[in-house]
């Protein structure tokens, strides 16, 4: 579980009014899980999210640059999604999408067309793994990495390499560090094996 203090602070910096995941948009900034560890540093609070549905044109690299990896955080718990973003986001590597309701995950992952997945597996109306069965039932979709997030098994258990193919499980509760730490090994993946969604 989140200690209190950290509990406290995302209350605090959850948005007053609440979006539901939209399959035409995603913002970054609309969601997130839990059982991550505390958070280290002070967050800022988010501008107002804009009423506009359709995000934003992406930005154009400049020359030389890298273009960030899109990555797809999929999980019923809003508190959750949003420290994974806000974790991922501080590394300025990243565009993260965020999606609450397993349902319409699908539907947002055609649109985002992410290079990896960040997937809870204990969800209500659709568990990770059935989310992982409709996207890996697109032919874009066939090699797309997947990193589980589950209290299902021990930290032990996740290190012995329990994967499907192209999937990775990660043992809740997860901490900052080893969460950067997956998600740059399977990003380093696509690069080997040229697998992912999209360029």
């Amino acid at each position: 579980m989140i200690p209190n203090p950290t509990r406290r602070c995302l209350v605090q910096l959850r948005p007053k009014r609440r979006f539901r995941d939209d399959p035409a948009s995603c913002e970054a900034g609309s969601r997130t899980d839990r059982d991550l560890g505390p958070v280290t540093e002070p967050v800022s609070t988010p501008p107002p999210a804009s009423a506009a549905t359709s995000p934003s044109p992406a930005p154009v690299p400049a020359p030389g640059a890298v273009p960030r990896k899109r990555i797809l955080v999929v999980d019923n718990e809003p508190a959750s999604t949003r420290l994974v973003r806000l974790t991922l986001e501080r590394t300025n590597l990243f565009e993260i999408c965020e999606v609450n309701d397993p349902l319409s995950a699908l539907a947002v992952a055609r649109r985002f067309q992410p290079h990896l997945v960040l997937l809870d597996i204990e969800m209500p109306k659709l568990d990770g793994s059935a989310v992982a069965k409709q996207l890996r039932g697109e032919q874009a979709f066939r090699h797309l990495p997947i990193l589980f997030m589950t209290s299902l098994v021990t930290p032990e258990e996740a290190d012995q390499h329990l994967y499907a193919a192209g999937s990775r499980v990660l043992a809740k509760p997860v901490t900052i560090s080893k969460l950067m730490q997956s998600v740059a090994e399977m990003l380093s993946n696509i690069l080997t094996t040229g697998h992912a969604s999209a360029a």
